[in-house]
């Protein structure tokens, strides 16, 4: 199956009966997100119902940890929510085909916990569902974990505007 703007999705039938999953991988990933490939941080995800487990690689030398610190670097918080975003946009996006090629606008950020630096040669998983939406405001919980130890969680809030090209 194609995603809402092509790659390799799979989909079939999840461990719930009747829930479909879809697995993405990087290609997939790449051509649902609207940022450049060079802003995509998210490896591969699995949305599966209404949620998403993204997996996010974090190699040494990755521009991520560039400047942060030199000599031992960490992972910023706030690129720690833009991974959780994107995760966030891969869940829309896959549940909403109907919305691709809308432009994600960020409205905030919430309830943000950060309990442990990430660093380089760890694998971050970011599992994310959708809370709420008012108004055209879709509030995604989010909860991220390294080794099946939670590491962050919050909420990352968007709405999906139309562009005008």
């Amino acid at each position: 199956m194609l995603g809402a703007r092509g790659g390799n999705v799979r989909e079939e039938e999840g461990v719930l009966e009747g829930v479909p999953r879809t697995e993405l991988n990087q290609t997939a990933v790449n051509r649902m997100l609207p940022h450049g490939n060079s802003a995509i941080y998210v490896n591969e995800a699995v949305v599966t119902g209404d949620r998403c487990i993204a997996k996010v690689r974090l190699r040494s030398g990755h521009r991520l940890f560039q400047g942060h610190f030199p000599g031992s670097p960490i992972l910023m918080g706030a690129m720690h929510a833009e991974l959780a975003a994107q995760a966030a946009l891969v869940l829309f996006f896959t549940l909403r085909p109907d919305r691709a090629g809308r432009q994600p606008v960020l409205t905030g950020t919430g309830e943000q916990d950060f309990r442990r630096s990430l660093r380089p040669e760890e694998t971050l998983e970011i599992e994310v569902s959708i809370k709420r939406e008012r108004l055209g405001t879709y509030h995604f919980g989010y909860s991220s974990t390294v080794d099946d130890a939670r590491v962050a969680g919050g909420v990352i809030k968007a709405r999906f505007v139309k562009t005008t090209q």
